[in-house]
């Protein structure tokens, strides 16, 4: 059985909007980033938030690309349930889920990272229009 890895990786960064679901309408969600992983091999949980009233919660796996030390890559694939503290038009209930995936580039302690999320309903709810977000990060892994 697998356990859940604890190496802590703390990130802030910028995120964009880059498929705005209804171009004559977009929500303007772009804003910081804060995000806490538990590790970034092997199974995790992510958190993030953003001043955007955007908010994330989910489980990841650390897929290792290159382990040279100093540097490491690692792709995170992430799925898990986000909440929305604004109902939007894109995003009609507050509660929905997300999915997305994430490549972190590391050098010794520090980390950049550039993430897709995917905010969606599921189709619970029409319109199902969802949010794509684009988020560079920086950070630092403990």
């Amino acid at each position: 059985m697998m356990g859940l890895c604890l190496a802590p990786i703390l990130l802030m960064g910028y995120a964009m909007t880059f498929q705005p679901a209804d171009r004559n309408h977009p929500s303007n969600v772009d804003g910081v980033v804060v995000e806490a992983m538990t590790c970034e091999k092997g199974l995790g949980v992510d958190a993030k938030a953003s001043t955007a009233g955007l908010f994330g919660f989910g489980l990841q796996y650390g897929l290792p690309i290159l382990e040279e030390t100093p540097v490491t890559l690692t792709f995170l694939p992430k799925a898990g349930l986000s909440y929305t503290t604004t109902p939007r038009r894109e995003l009609p209930q507050t509660a929905q889920f997300e999915v997305g995936g994430q490549l972190l580039l590391g050098y010794g302690p520090y980390r950049v990272g550039l993430e897709y999320w995917h905010l969606s309903n599921a189709g619970m709810q029409q319109p199902n229009l969802g949010l794509d977000m684009i988020v560079v990060q920086t950070g630092f892994a403990f």
